[in-house]
C-alpha cells in the first residue's frame, strides 16, 4: 500500500478517531493531540497491517495503544467521557442539561463500558464490536443491556 492510499484510508476512519478521542479525553485539544499521537503512530507501523483484519480493527487497535501507553498510564491525565458528542448534540436539539447529565453519568463508567459505548457511537453492529473486543455477539448486547441499565440509574439519581 502506497502513502496515498494509506492516508486514503486514514482519512476515512477519521470520524472514528475522532469518536475515540472525544470519549477519552478531556477536551477537544486533548482529543486533537490524542488523534495525532494516533495517526503518527499508525503511520509509523502501517507497514504491520497484514490485512489479516479489517483496517478498521488494525486501527482501533493502534488507537488504544496509543491511549494506553501515552495516556491512560499517567495519573495526572484523568479520564472521562468527551465535553462534545456532535451526533447526540443534533438528535437532542440544544437540550444542553440532558447532554451534560448523560456526559456526567457515562464519566462514572468504567473503561469497558465506555469503550463499549464509544464503539456504539461508531454506529458499529454488535458483530463488529464483537470482532473488535474478541467476544461473542451475545455477550456483546448483554453488556450493552447492563451498560444501559447503569445509565438509566445514573441519570434517574440526577433528577
Amino acid at each position: 500500500m502506497n502513502e496515498t492510499e494509506f492516508q486514503d484510508l486514514l482519512e476515512r476512519h477519521r470520524r472514528s478517531l475522532e469518536a475515540f478521542c472525544f470519549s477519552t479525553r478531556r477536551n477537544e485539544g486533548d482529543a486533537e493531540d490524542l488523534l495525532q499521537d494516533i495517526w503518527a503512530r499508525a503511520w509509523d507501523a502501517r507497514f504491520t497491517f497484514r490485512g489479516e483484519s479489517s483496517f478498521h480493527t488494525w486501527l482501533y487497535v493502534v488507537a488504544k495503544s496509543v491511549y494506553i501507553t501515552n495516556y491512560h498510564r499517567k495519573k495526572h491525565l484523568s479520564v472521562i467521557f468527551p465535553e462534545r458528542l456532535p451526533e447526540l448534540e443534533d438528535a437532542i436539539d440544544d437540550d444542553y442539561e440532558t447532554i451534560n447529565d448523560l456526559r456526567a453519568a457515562v464519566g462514572q463508567l468504567n473503561d469497558r463500558d465506555k469503550d463499549l459505548i464509544s464503539l456504539y457511537l461508531d454506529e458499529r453492529s454488535y458483530k463488529e464490536i464483537a470482532l473488535e473486543i474478541n467476544t461473542t455477539e451475545k455477550n456483546v448486547a448483554t453488556r450493552f443491556m447492563r451498560v444501559k441499565e447503569k445509565l438509566r440509574k445514573l441519570l434517574n439519581r440526577r433528577q
